[in-house]
């Protein structure tokens, strides 16, 4: 590791909380050790207080360089793998009456690429996903006229975007709505309120077990415990739903949906769709409603940005009922460059992980075939070497034109991943995005009232701290 990234990450360091402090030491620790061995790399020789505990989990290295990431999707082969979601792998793989496998997070090899083949089929093209701008704006106008008119002020919107996230992930999936955003709803006894804690419940269990000692391989641990909770509640509706439109399809032949698309395949089975269903709740939540907060909380603390992406929003739509549609979409460049601002300033993850199929070389480094590598696209992206004022949200970056626009590697902003494995939904979750902050911005001027929001990683990057925003209506 070069010695001013390694300073760049111990400055950001300094504002974790100490379970992510000792993560972050340990990898670096295990990082230096193994690469020794080939070449001495930059880095921290020892570490006071850690000891030699590090040497008794598994190897990681990092990788910063748009260089080395691209190298790495090079050399992944043809069936990219990755080690994680190891628990939730161990709770499927008990469960053969349920799943064919542990699904698309943890599968590798063959059973990875049979699934994947099937399932991005759909969500591949354009014109399929597109096909769902009009359910999206449906569900996004009755949001803002049910929960944000009526609100106005909020100590934290982030509760409020788990159940829009969740409705609109459960509208597109399965043609079927949840909630409508009555207030029952946000009882903590409701099915809403019960599947948004279980999504979360998991994706904040899934990062420890897979880096802590793996004593949940032997017996139950709490951690454990908790992704086996979440799962079965996630569990139990998947297998209801996936019921109720097979016989829909068996009797109105409709595939409305992914899900129907999804039953309507012939290579994969009802336990493969169960194991998609699972997937599409789990990860449909959370990485869609931190990705949005973190695109409110930069639009509300940059009024000129904001006012950029509303005059672009009122020159598409006429009143603050015009619907949204995939023709406005495609001329909304600017918000376009809002969102990918904001993934590059904060992306859903650190970067993604592979295993390297052979060794390969990064920075002049030799590193082993079997080495689990991470790319730090979320640090990269902050560094002055590749962006002019990096900690600074400048959507015009992304405008060809601009005198703001910036010529980047393509291997620095991969908030989705890239390749084979890159995140299927993509497509669908830029739309979703794209449509919450055009309608939300359209019909209000925001202004944050919180402190400076950083984010913290489970799994998923997650703001530290409430999203607290003042909505006035546009005239």
């Amino acid at each position: 590791m070069h010695p001013e990234h390694y300073n760049n990450i111990m400055r950001r360091v300094n504002h974790c909380n100490k379970s992510t402090l000792f993560r972050v030491l340990r990898f670096l620790s295990t990082e230096t050790k193994i690469l020794k061995e080939f070449n001495e790399i930059p880095g921290p020789i020892s570490l006071p207080l850690v000891g030699t505990l590090y040497q008794y989990f598994p190897v990681f290295v990092w990788i910063f360089k748009p260089e080395d990431i691209e190298m790495l999707y090079r050399k992944e082969g043809r069936y990219p793998e990755r080690r994680s979601h190891l628990a939730l792998q161990k709770y499927r793989l008990s469960k053969p009456d349920v799943y064919n496998t542990g699904g698309l997070l943890p599968t590798n090899g063959k059973d990875w690429w049979r699934l994947r083949k099937a399932f991005q089929k759909h969500l591949s093209k354009v014109q399929c996903v597109k096909g769902y701008v009009n359910s999206t704006n449906t569900v996004v106008g009755e949001f803002i006229d049910r929960r944000i008119r009526r609100e106005g002020r909020t100590d934290d919107f982030s509760p409020e975007l788990s159940r829009l996230f969740l409705e609109l992930t459960y509208y597109i999936a399965f043609d079927k709505r949840l909630q409508r955003f009555k207030d029952k709803e946000w009882d903590s006894n409701s099915e809403s309120s019960k599947l948004i804690k279980a999504a979360h419940d998991i994706n904040s269990a899934i990062l420890k077990t897979d880096n802590g000692p793996q004593l949940w391989r032997k017996f139950e641990t709490p951690m454990y415990k908790s992704i086996k909770k979440g799962h079965e509640h996630i569990e139990k509706i998947a297998l209801k739903v996936v019921s109720e439109k097979l016989t829909s399809i068996k009797t109105t032949d409709s595939k409305t949906s992914l899900l129907g698309e999804y039953l309507s395949s012939d290579e994969t089975d009802y336990k493969d769709v169960v194991g998609m269903t699972v997937d599409t709740l789990l990860a449909g939540i959370d990485t869609a409603t931190y990705s949005c907060c973190f695109g409110l909380y930069h639009l509300s603390s940059n009024p000129d940005v904001q006012k950029k992406i509303f005059d672009e929003a009122r020159a598409l739509l006429s009143d603050n009922n015009t619907p949204v549609t995939d023709r406005i979409l495609e001329r909304a460049v600017y918000s376009k460059a809002v969102v990918k601002e904001m993934f590059r300033m904060n992306p859903i993850s650190v970067g993604v992980g592979r295993i390297l199929p052979e060794e390969c070389v990064f920075s002049g480094y030799r590193v082993p075939a079997g080495t689990v590598v991470v790319t730090q696209n979320q640090v990269s992206c902050r560094q002055e070497e590749y962006f002019r004022r990096p900690d600074d949200f400048v959507p015009e970056r992304w405008l060809k034109g601009s005198v703001h626009y910036e010529s980047v590697s393509p291997y620095l902003v991969l908030p989705f991943g890239h390749g084979p494995r890159t995140c299927i939904a993509r497509r669908l979750s830029e739309q979703f995005l794209q449509v919450v902050l055009i309608k939300i911005v359209r019909n209000f001027e925001m202004t944050w009232t919180g402190p400076k929001l950083d984010s913290k990683s489970l799994l998923i990057n997650k703001p530290d701290g409430p999203i607290s925003l003042i909505f006035k209506t546009r005239d």
